[in-house]
């Protein structure tokens, strides 16, 4: 069963579902619905966490990649050459 603890405590456990996996890995989709198990009945709980350096790195290589993509197109310009804002006297 995978989903989100909403309480916790000495007697029960309730979760908000999104899956429950069957013994031969079959899985069914839920909404969200919250269940209440007996704390008796629940032989472990996991606690997934995202990794702070694996999703710095994706950030980063993602930043990096739309700017090179929009460099790519011309998006981004390099030079002045001729920009505004630039004068000239004679």
């Amino acid at each position: 069963m995978d989903g989100r603890l909403v309480t916790l405590s000495d007697t029960a456990v309730a979760i908000s579902v999104t899956t429950v996996r069957n013994r031969n890995g079959i899985e069914h989709y839920w909404q969200g619905e919250v269940v209440a198990l007996p704390r008796r009945d629940v032989a472990n709980l996991q606690e997934r966490k995202l990794a702070p350096g694996r999703s710095a790195f994706l950030v980063l290589a993602g930043v990096g990649g739309s700017v090179a993509l929009l460099q790519a197109f011309g998006v981004f310009s390099t030079g002045n050459g001729g920009a505004a804002g630039s004068s000239s006297s004679k």
